[in-house]
C-alpha cells in the first residue's frame, strides 16, 4: 500500500484502527480518521489547502478517543482496520 492510497481511505472512512510503532519503539493502537466532515466545527483545521500535500512520511491524523490531532510515520504502520478489512504486514511501496 502507498501513503496516497491510506490517505485516501483515512479519508472516506470515519474510523480506522491504525497500529504503528512510536518513536520511542512501543506499540501504539489509534482509532482515527481524516474525514472531515465527520468532525465537530471546533476540531476543523484552519486553512486546510495544503493538509493533503504533505511530501514527509506522517500522517496527519485526528485521534478519536484523544480528541486531538496526531501524527505517525507510514513506514512505522503495523495494520490498519478499516470497518470489515484488516491491512497487515504493511509492505510500502
Amino acid at each position: 500500500m502507498n501513503k496516497k492510497i491510506l490517505l485516501d481511505l483515512l479519508k472516506t472512512n470515519s474510523r480506522a484502527i491504525v497500529t504503528f510503532e512510536k518513536a520511542n519503539g512501543d506499540t501504539r493502537v489509534m482509532s482515527c480518521t481524516r474525514q472531515i466532515e465527520s468532525l465537530a466545527e471546533e476540531f476543523v483545521p484552519k486553512g486546510t489547502s495544503n493538509f493533503d500535500q504533505d511530501a514527509s512520511e506522517q500522517i496527519r491524523v485526528f485521534d478519536l478517543e484523544s480528541k486531538g490531532w496526531r501524527s505517525f510515520n507510514f513506514n512505522r504502520i503495523q495494520s490498519v482496520k478499516l470497518k470489515e478489512y484488516t491491512f497487515e504486514n504493511f509492505e510500502i511501496e
